[in-house]
């Protein structure tokens, strides 16, 4: 078995990879390991560390598949399966963490293809170190770009599995390092029956996803395959059947707001889509690298390619809350729901918010490098999967906002600016209507936005809420939140032009 991986800390690198200051490095996991290790490998990228944080976890979801679970229904746990979409803007370094993800990925588990006709299979290049882990890895293929519906489901079928992996067939016996059949505790050989587990990576969603009549069909197979407790089968009259068992898919896409509004139907957005995927939507990016500078210290596909082999040999079997994650999950579950009711518009985003959370809890734990047998899913585990999701959530609607309108930017930009310099104190709805000269309707939509990003907070009749009231009060006091993210500079082209000075005698003397 590989030797446990030491994780990397932030704070070895700071000083020697000076970066500007990237927001959401606040809310990566408390918890050194795996995702904190892949974000400083690209330190010297202008990837935004939200993007890194995500590409790790889609890594960890591949490394463990089917093969590490957190107990839910006694007949359908919960597999950590992830479809994440990084959207920003053009340019935002999305296919970066993309190809820094898949190289991790191949790295450190070599998925090894059928051979060509004729050829002899490659030997392993991957990590991983147990012929038995080899096995039950090895098998899964990644669907890279886009695909018609055809490929994608003969890809899915296990019954061609047979010739992929380190080991042909579709069932096979598992081995220890030294070659020797092992056994279950009745005495019968282990044997691993390959499954339809499948990893998709598409650098550009609306390639994949795109209205063009041969892409017909991929989002509504993409949805059932998402889902991991039912077998499928797809049954045509010039293909014959297709059989699919013990599905896992993991997604990994990159895209802009205005690409994914074109490439994804209006019947997408209302099917269950926007749910089963996780956003990762950010505005900016926030290094500057030119040329990107050479710091050999970091580590490489390489390196972390063995730190996820770790994971996949080590994270096996039922994970199980502990009594204090368990009580926190239950406290974020009814606010979870308070939320929901609260916020119905954007139910279609947050429904399956809470099985995210579960899932997430266990790449958290698989993440931070424990050693074999550890089964706890800890209190610590769940607060930084809640910490992750959350703040990724907060910016998940902005994927459907339209991104031309100037006059709306300048808006909340001056409202970020006037709350962010009321201090602890807040500022009151009369003062804030006052200072920016808007009607209550605009301003009410305003705030709601920053609210829902998690950007302030609101004290009402002395109590401190996360939504508007129904009849806002011009006493209720809007605060700044602590971990929010400074106002942007205004660009260029969106600042207001500044007031003509009278010139008086005196100044038009100096002039000359």
């Amino acid at each position: 078995m590989l030797e446990r991986p030491t994780p990397l800390f932030r704070e070895d690198f700071s000083l020697r990879c000076p970066r500007a200051l990237d927001p959401f490095e606040a809310f990566l996991p408390s918890q050194p390991g795996f995702i904190q290790d892949f974000v400083i490998g690209l330190y010297n990228s202008e990837v935004p560390v939200a993007y890194s944080a995500w590409s790790a976890v889609w890594c960890l979801a591949m490394a463990i598949k089917r093969e590490a679970w957190v107990k839910w229904f006694k007949d359908d746990p919960l597999f950590p399966n992830f479809y994440i979409i990084l959207s920003g803007p053009p340019s935002s370094k999305k296919g970066k963490a993309v190809g820094r993800a898949v190289r991790v990925y191949k790295s450190g588990i070599g998925p090894v293809d059928r051979p060509i006709k004729g050829e002899e299979m490659r030997p392993y290049e991957g990590k991983l170190s147990e012929p038995w882990v080899r096995a039950m890895k090895t098998h899964v293929p990644l669907i890279m770009d886009f695909s018609t519906t055809r490929p994608l489901k003969a890809a899915l079928s296990w019954r061609g599995r047979r010739g992929m992996g380190t080991e042909k067939g579709s069932e096979v016996e598992l081995r220890d390092a030294d070659g020797e059949l092992l056994h279950n505790e009745d005495g019968s050989i282990w044997k691993y029956t390959k499954t339809s587990e499948i990893g998709v990576v598409t650098e550009e969603l609306s390639t994949f996803l795109g209205k063009q009549k041969y892409n017909e069909g991929l989002v509504p197979l993409m949805l059932a395959i998402y889902n991991t407790d039912l077998d499928k089968e797809d049954r045509t009259d010039a293909h014959g059947i297709v059989s699919m068992r013990s599905l896992c898919t993991n997604w990994l896409a990159g895209t802009t707001a205005d690409s994914f509004q074109d490439a994804v139907s209006d019947t997408a957005k209302g099917d269950g889509f926007f749910s089963r995927a996780t956003i990762v939507h950010q505005d900016r990016r926030w290094q500057r690298f030119f040329p990107p500078p050479d710091w050999p210290w970091l580590p490489g596909p390489d390196e972390l390619g063995t730190r996820l082999a770790y994971v996949a040999e080590t994270t096996l079997g039922e994970h199980v809350l502990t009594p204090g994650a368990l009580a926190l999950a239950k406290t974020w579950y009814d606010a979870h729901v308070e939320s929901l009711e609260a916020q119905v518009e954007y139910a279609h985003f947050w429904s399956r918010k809470d099985i995210q959370l579960l899932k997430l809890a266990l790449i958290m734990k698989a993440q931070r490098y424990p050693a074999p047998g550890d089964f706890d899913i800890t209190e610590a585990d769940l607060a930084d999967a809640i910490r992750l999701l959350d703040a990724t959530a907060k910016f998940a609607p902005r994927i459907m906002e339209p991104t031309s309108a100037p006059q709306r930017m300048r808006d909340i930009k001056k409202f970020e600016r006037i709350l962010s310099a009321g201090g602890p104190e807040g500022v009151s709805r009369a003062r804030l209507q006052r200072s920016t000269h808007l009607p209550a309707e605009d301003m009410d939509v305003i705030l709601s936005e920053l609210l829902r990003y998690g950007k302030i907070h609101v004290i009402a009749e002395g109590e401190k809420r996360e939504f508007l009231s129904e009849a806002p009060s011009a006493k209720d006091i809007y605060v700044w939140a602590a971990l929010a993210v400074d106002p942007l500079p205004e660009d260029e082209e969106e600042r207001e032009p500044a007031p003509k000075r009278k010139r008086t005698p005196a100044s038009r003397g100096r002039r000359k």
